[in-house]
């Protein structure tokens, strides 16, 4: 089977969340290769959970990719073997800062020589121009700097007034790993129509601003405004716990389904409770104590008697899912939604499959790299004899996986 990338060879100088771009590019079908300092990624060490050993964030955002472990983050004569290989690449991804790049001898300029048709890709917090460019700035800073916290915590009208809350999801991260992908995949498209690479610049502020412009653009007046997106904060939501121990999600949206509210509290036996009657039942969701007495009701019950009491009266009713329920919910897979790889040291693990249904060259799950897996292929296809692989492993430039 020719997959959509087949032939495109990529040098993935990324750490961390931004190697998604490279994992996507992967399971289309082109030939990834993951480059880590001798001590790896540092996402290698993100955890819990470890599985067997290896971190599970890790393996999460690097499937499909092989692993060449380099001393290039401190050695020019490693980064002169990181340059062969580029030279023969046809897209390059780093999440160096400028400066960085710079001292380094990593520029689109300088790599532009040696590879006038390289897809040069640099994912970084404030772009690569600016006065903040070359300022760290982790995942936490990002979500605080661009407005992420207001969309979580309580505002002060709500019943206490709480600080913002950051996302535990890293989206600065993969938002600009997501807009990497298709700015490469755009880039690739010039080049088959001229023959020239480019650079493709991405900043997780304009990610994160860029997923956010729908919530902005409504705001215009920010400082009084109080309007749908203030007045739907909450803190983290985490759904209610049922008899056996699984959570969901329930509410009754819309006029029709609001109607049959006092039938559902019929059912649940709280009709005539002292606690409830007196409420309006039209206005009962509104009511942080009476949502509190159904919450214990269904505490007694388990989950799949909820859902399905719930729907009987036209609630919205969601089994809230881990990864392990998930990886076995029916409609999970029958939408291909779990997919499973083998893994050198972890064995056999289950993974999310693919939002996509191609009837052609659909992608592919690959494996993630143990660090250092593949050096020696990788060097070797970089056009690197058997006596110069080995010379770099005296001078300790290298690290070669020995099963």
């Amino acid at each position: 089977m020719v997959t959509p990338l087949h032939g495109v060879k990529v040098i993935d100088l990324s750490q961390g969340y931004e190697s998604y771009a490279g994992m996507m590019l992967a399971e289309f079908g082109a030939s990834v290769v993951k480059v880590e300092p001798l001590a790896g990624d540092y996402m290698r060490r993100l955890g819990p959970p470890f599985i067997a050993g290896e971190s599970a964030a890790f393996l999460g955002v690097n499937r499909g990719k092989r692993g060449l472990a380099l001393f290039w983050d401190e050695k020019e004569e490693a980064r002169q073997v990181l340059r062969r290989l580029i030279a023969r690449a046809d897209v390059f991804i780093t999440s160096l800062y400028p400066d960085e790049a710079e001292e380094m001898g990593l520029t689109y300029p300088r790599l532009e020589e040696l590879n006038s048709r390289l897809v040069y890709c640099s994912i970084t917090p404030y772009g690569d121009e600016g006065p903040y460019a070359n300022t760290r700035a982790s995942e936490l800073e990002m979500q605080g700097m661009f407005g992420h916290w207001r969309y979580l915590g309580q505002p002060k009208f709500h019943i206490t007034e709480e600080p913002p809350l950051r996302s535990g999801v890293y989206l600065a991260a993969i938002g600009a790993a997501i807009f990497a992908y298709q700015g490469i995949i755009a880039a690739l498209f010039h080049r088959l129509r001229t023959g020239e690479g480019q650079k493709v610049a991405v900043n997780k502020a304009g990610s994160l601003n860029s997923m956010r412009t729908i919530n902005f653009a409504a705001e215009s007046e920010p400082d009084e405004w109080e309007g749908h997106n203030v007045a739907h904060q909450r803190g983290p939501f985490q759904g209610t716990k049922t008899k056996d121990g699984r959570r969901v999600y329930w509410g009754f949206s819309g006029e029709e389904s609001r109607k049959r509210i006092p039938e559902f509290l019929q059912a649940l036996g709280l009709a005539d409770d002292p606690r409830v009657k007196g409420h309006d039942p039209m206005l009962f969701y509104r009511s942080p104590e009476i949502t509190a007495i159904i919450d214990q009701k269904f505490a007694e019950m388990p989950l799949e008697e909820v859902v399905f009491l719930l729907r009987s009266f036209d609630a919205q009713s969601v089994p809230m899912h881990t990864f392990s329920t998930m990886s076995r919910d029916p409609q999970a897979l029958a939408m291909d939604m779990v997919a499973e790889f083998q893994h050198p040291t972890a064995g056999r693990l289950k993974t999310m499959g693919f939002p996509w249904e191609f009837s052609e060259s659909p992608p592919v799950v690959g494996t993630p790299p143990v660090l250092s897996q593949h050096t020696r292929e990788v060097l070797e296809e970089g056009g690197l004899s058997s006596q110069e692989i080995d010379d770099l492993a005296k001078a300790g430039l290298i690290s070669i996986f020995k099963r």
